[in-house]
């Protein structure tokens, strides 16, 4: 029986996705499958599935099953209800839940359907569940990540302002989430936009963007579990006149060494920076104190322009060809890195850091 299998870019220019076990220190290369690693994906110890080009503007998502022997069952690919975008994709048991925004900004496209539902992969051909969302489903409203454990489903409610974390507990019956806690997230920059999220047994961190007149920035903000509070805010930021500077001295933005991905796992967040990997450890910021009813609480902020070493906090400089595309844990204590084929003539690559 192979070890938990994971997600890797193949090692061609194809920009496919392959599957990869652990094997000592090193990888072994599984079967090659259908859909492009930069896609929406996700992957358990049974099943695998990944968007595939739209079709008739009907989103598609490659299935399989997977075999303890490492081989692959591949299973009739799910056609999608024809109001949805997918932006995220989670495996929970048999069901595959989906989150996305209306593909049409239409009062039609919102009498569809709601933005996030799940699948039941054991059947030939799943009826599509739709989630039950806390308030009533509006143009613009988009659930933009979906993460998954033992605890809970939370869907990453990305709409303008204000933005929720919808928590969900598992049924013990196997039956469709009802009934979410609404954790409304603290106010960061106008612009926000959420972009993907990572959930540990204690914290839940989000990738977040703004761009405004003031300027653009990056945001990695923390939060802890159970009472949602915030426990940091990691941030890059750059004001319009500092980067049209940078312009006309003929210097390269500074931008380049944003935070573009994380990993979390435990108390251990890593983020991929330009030129760079950060690694935090959690514990290293003291449980925030209770706040006053209805007062903003307040978390410490670290600026991730000034690459020195804080507590809790160090840097590791990659040198050029070390830069990846995209992070994540494979297993503990093994942070997988990666880069998708570009389609030409540069091929994937995966590779393993200790943490």
């Amino acid at each position: 029986m192979r070890a938990s299998p994971f997600l890797m870019p193949a090692a061609d220019p194809s920009g496919r996705a392959r599957l990869g076990y652990l094997v000592g220190d090193g990888i072994e290369y599984g079967a090659r499958l259908g859909f492009a690693f930069a896609q929406p994906v996700t992957i358990s110890a049974s099943y695998v599935a990944g968007l595939l080009p739209a079709r008739a503007t009907r989103a598609r998502v490659f299935r399989a099953r997977l075999k303890q022997d490492g081989s692959l069952i591949r299973l009739p690919d799910l056609v999608l209800p024809p109001h949805l975008k997918v932006c995220a994709l989670a495996l929970h048991g048999p069901y595959l839940y989906v989150g996305g925004a209306f593909a049409w900004p239409r009062r039609s496209a919102v009498r569809a359907g709601a933005t996030g539902g799940r699948l039941d992969l054991r059947e030939e051909q799943p009826r599509w569940e739709p989630l039950v969302l806390p308030g009533p489903c509006e143009p613009g409203k988009a659930i933009d990540d979906v993460l998954v454990d033992d605890q809970n489903l939370v869907l990453v409610d990305n709409i303008v302002f204000p933005k929720y974390l919808f928590v969900y507990p598992w049924p013990s019956d196997g039956g469709l989430p009802a009934d979410p806690q609404v954790v409304e997230l603290p106010f960061s920059r106008v612009y926000e936009h959420i972009v993907k999220g990572q959930m540990s047994a204690g914290y839940v961190a989000l990738l977040s963007t703004s761009v405004g007149e003031g300027g653009v920035g990056v945001y990695i903000s923390v939060l802890r579990r159970g009472d949602w509070a915030p426990v940091v805010v990691l941030a890059f930021e750059q004001s319009r006149t500092e980067i049209w500077d940078q312009e006309l001295a003929g210097e390269s933005p500074s931008l380049d060494e944003r935070p573009f991905d994380l990993a979390l796992q435990d108390h251990q967040l890593v983020l991929a920076c330009g030129g760079a990997l950060l690694y935090v450890d959690l514990r290293a910021f003291p449980a925030p104190p209770a706040s006053l009813p209805g007062a903003e609480a307040e978390c410490p902020e670290v600026d991730l322009r000034n690459r020195t070493p804080f507590p809790g906090g160090h840097w590791q400089t990659l040198a050029p060809h070390e830069q990846p595309g995209r992070i994540r844990f494979v297993a503990t204590g093994r942070l997988l890195l990666a880069s998708s084929g570009d389609g030409a003539g540069t091929p994937g690559r995966a590779w393993l850091h200790h943490v």
